[in-house]
């Protein structure tokens, strides 16, 4: 007899994560608590699945559309065991140089012996990962080499490393699998093995794997990603800094606009992530990206530097045309997520530190120049809050349209007038949540390839592309000018 699984779980908020979100959204639901429950809910849900399209960022300095769309296709033909050949490619119908994949969602009957991951290695398979061998927390005491295993993510990370008793704690199944690596090599070794310990075949979403390849032409992204970088719209010859830069997504996509004309500083505190900058930059072939390792709230200084010191920190005021400023934040978005466990001090932290970045980037920006400050949270005191502060701190700054908008607009918070939220974008799920779990549970981007569904044989294949590309994870923007020069000192 089949087993039914249920696909659809619900994201567990701490207790001042949830009433930090609930405070925010209280004003959008005019202090309705059934309908903001209701909304925070549907929240949950839609956090715990990844977005149903994979978005690839085609690198337009050296490749066109055509030719990128072609590349993905042959490598979707040979992934023979993952049958995704059959999975389609779209354009997306606004972004110049984006290409999308559908998902097919499946559903999988869990096989008799399990696999514990932990959480974030469960989340990366729900989005076409294998399983590596660091991830696995716990496994059945039997499994050996070629043995179907079901990959349940340990939704609290609380198993124990190299448990073999079943795992009784918070789970979530996110497919089956072979396994590459028999229990005994997992726990039993002196060292724990590198490399693919269980390749998934039976995903509950079916995305191609892009891991490893795709080399110089394409970058995988999250959809509101690539559109900050079409909003920061960066010139051949322009130089700009990208302050957090790690992993270096849009720093990359920047120095593609740019067709690597310009100068691109890609700065991050990490010496470990700032490798990922290089590695990134070097495979697309994008070497007009300079990377730095270096503290961006101190990236102001006051010394006069020589034409070749002006390419490193820190920087005399003024000095970049362009400026894109997407901070550690606090996650409240990110996509699939199972848990999300902040204390009230962690949540008072983020913004506090974005406003310190943001005091260096208004100082760094040359008069006429372009900010876009950019966030991977739904939290409003990280977003609107903050463009808040900047406008009332900052009078030399004015909030810009910005193009492309496909996001909802910003809430008005204190400080903000109407038209000035509609300036904003904001990607929130909550705002289509209930939609976009219909779309989930009902296995909505299958139809793509069934034209004579019941399901969508009244809506036409754009609406059906616009509505799937609608989910993406939870991001914000705001697009700043620096109109004239301040002597304020703030």
């Amino acid at each position: 007899m089949s087993v039914q699984v249920k696909r659809i779980t619900q994201c567990q908020f701490s207790k001042e994560v949830e009433e930090h979100v609930t405070q925010d959204y209280m004003q959008c639901y005019d202090h309705e608590e059934s309908l903001l429950q209701s909304a925070i809910t549907n929240l949950k849900e839609i956090l715990t699945c990844p977005p149903l399209m994979t978005i690839l960022r085609v690198n337009t300095a050296y490749f066109g559309i055509d030719q990128a769309e072609k590349m993905i296709s042959d490598i979707m033909e040979k992934q023979i065991d993952r049958k995704v050949g059959s999975l389609k490619i779209i354009r997306h119908p606004i972004i110049p140089d984006v290409l999308m994949v559908p998902a097919q969602i499946n559903n999988v009957t869990p096989a008799s012996k399990e696999v514990i991951v932990g959480s974030q290695c469960g989340m990366a398979v729900l989005r076409g990962a294998n399983v590596f061998a660091v991830g696995i927390k716990g496994a059945d005491p039997s499994i050996q080499i070629g043995d179907i295993v079901a990959v349940y993510a340990d939704v609290n990370d609380i198993c124990r490393e190299g448990a073999t008793v079943k795992f009784t704690g918070a789970k979530v199944f996110v497919g089956n699998g072979t396994a590459k690596i028999s229990r005994k090599e997992l726990f039993k070794s002196s060292s724990k093995p590198r490399g693919i310990a269980v390749e998934i075949l039976e995903p509950i979403y079916l995305f191609p794997a892009f891991n490893g390849i795709g080399e110089e032409f394409v970058f995988l992204q999250n959809l509101p990603s690539v559109i900050a970088g079409h909003v920061l719209d960066p010139q051949k010859g322009d130089i700009i800094l990208d302050m957090c830069s790690a992993p270096g997504g849009k720093a990359t996509h920047i120095a593609s606009l740019m067709e690597n004309k310009g100068t691109v500083i890609a700065m991050d505190k990490s010496k470990n992530k700032i490798q990922k900058i290089k590695f990134n930059a070097d495979r697309l072939n994008l070497s007009c990206i300079k990377v730095v390792a270096f503290d961006s709230t101190k990236a102001l200084g006051d010394i006069p530097q020589s034409l070749e010191e002006s390419l490193y920190p820190p920087f005399t005021s003024e000095s970049f045309d362009r400026i894109l400023l997407d901070p550690p934040c606090s996650g409240i978005g990110q996509r699939p997520c199972v848990a999300i466990k902040m204390s009230s001090n962690e949540l008072k932290s983020y913004s506090c530190y974005q406003r310190k970045l943001f005091s260096q980037a208004v100082k760094l920006l040359k008069v006429g120049g372009t900010l876009v400050y950019c966030t991977c949270t739904l939290s409003f005191s990280e977003n609107e809050g903050n463009v808040s502060w900047a406008l009332s701190n900052y009078p030399e700054l004015e909030l810009c349209y910005q193009d492309p908008h496909l996001g909802g607009h910003g809430i008005q918070v204190d400080g903000l007038s109407k038209e000035q939220a509609k300036l904003l974008q904001r990607f929130d799920p909550i705002n289509n949540a209930q939609i976009l779990l219909h779309c989930h549970q009902q296995r909505f981007s299958n139809y793509l390839y069934d034209s004579n569904s019941e399901l969508t044989k009244d809506i036409d294949e754009k609406e059906k592309i616009q509505l799937l590309a609608s989910d993406t994870i939870g991001f914000f923007i705001a697009k700043f000018r620096k109109i004239c020069r301040s002597d304020k000192q703030h």
